[in-house]
């Protein structure tokens, strides 16, 4: 058994040498930082827990990416790193955040037995298959623009605390989620052209917003399901849309909104620095979830403050216009049918005399 050997420099990695100083430590108390160096593989083999952070970034050459046995850092960034092909962590377990963002030539990760960070954002990467088997907490978890992505693999995962995005992943066909029961902030799925059924979320209880942009013509969640924001749905045919409404209005008996897209593209800053892309929301009115709404809809002095008093006094002078109006027309009407009746009386002698002239 190797004993541990405790670090406590910050280590910076620009050549071959720099790798000899922490080759033997086991547990590193300050920061990794890769960055400029020239070489086709970097393996940090003996080290078990940073409690700093690991920055790879820059990099022009490499092409492998390995932690063997790490187990535990407080932050880790792989950024910009034009040939890397594989990222290996496989012990690794707890991390505070992993962003991984414009690794364009990324096909493998390795992080079978990770379970739980605050922030997980993998951003423009060739990775086919995203598999974690363990993971089962994530505060952010942002899956977005990754071209070759067609299945994201989270068989364990329970809980978002703040949102799932899932954006702009032209080959995205499948979502496995089965256990996941809370997002809190809120699922976002969006412009994921090949994505049209999401038939895993059948567990998925609260949800704060649900937003949905995109070819999806199905959605399976859990009956009573809570809806606690807006919902908010577009796809390429409108009577899609109102199909998919009305499913999610029977299990949940909140009525979305249908229309143009719903979730836009901004950016929100990353642990690391990095601002990686993020959906946030437009303006749209949010739309309440019960009947008795529905019925408001149609109650103008109800839904809008200060109009109430308004509509009544607009009433009253209304009501006061037509009594106006009533008691000139009771007015023109006395004196019409007075005429009415003296034209009558001089037809009715007229037709006696013609009748009978002797009489008169």
């Amino acid at each position: 058994m190797v004993a541990e050997k405790t670090c406590s420099d910050q280590v910076f990695i620009r050549k071959q040498e720099d790798i000899q100083k922490v080759k033997d430590c086991t547990v590193l108390m300050g920061d990794i930082h890769i960055e400029g160096i020239d070489l086709g593989k970097i393996e940090l083999s003996s080290l078990k827990k940073v409690h700093g952070d690991i920055t790879v970034k820059n990099l022009k050459m490499t092409n492998l990416i390995s932690f063997p046995k790490l187990e535990e850092a407080r932050r880790l960034y792989f950024g910009n790193n034009i040939r890397l092909y594989q990222i290996d962590l496989p012990e690794l377990v707890f991390s505070t955040s992993i962003v991984i963002t414009k690794n364009s030539e990324l096909n493998i990760l390795d992080l079978n037995k990770f379970e739980s960070a605050r922030i997980f954002v993998l951003e423009s990467s060739q990775i086919k298959i995203l598999k974690m088997e363990r993971m089962q907490y994530a505060r952010i978890f942002d899956i977005h623009n990754n071209s070759n992505l067609d299945s994201i693999e989270l068989p364990l995962l329970k809980e978002c605390r703040d949102k799932l995005i899932i954006s702009e992943n032209d080959r995205l066909e499948k979502i496995y989620t089965p256990k996941l029961f809370t997002i809190d902030g809120g699922l976002l799925v969006d412009n994921n052209d090949s994505l049209m059924y999401l038939y895993n979320f059948f567990y998925l209880e609260n949800i704060g917003d649900l937003i949905l942009n995109g070819n999806i013509e199905e959605l399976y969640l859990k009956e009573n399901a809570k809806i606690n924001g807006k919902c908010q749905l577009s796809g390429p045919e409108p009577f899609i849309c109102e199909d998919l409404k009305s499913k999610i209005f029977k299990l949940t008996n909140v009525v979305c909104e249908c229309g143009n897209k719903a979730a836009i593209s901004n950016s929100a800053e990353s642990p690391s620095g990095i601002k990686p892309k993020k959906l946030g929301y437009d303006n749209t009115k949010e739309i309440k979830n019960t009947n008795a709404d529905e019925k408001l809809k149609n109650n103008v002095a109800a839904k809008i403050p200060g109009e109430s008093k308004n509509n009544l006094n607009s009433g009253r002078m209304n009501r006061k216009v037509k009594s106006s109006s009533t008691k000139c027309r009771m007015i023109m009407s006395k004196e019409n049918m007075l005429a009415i009746y003296l034209v009558f009386l001089s037809q009715v002698f007229l037709l006696h005399y013609l009748s009978y002239p002797n009489i008169f």
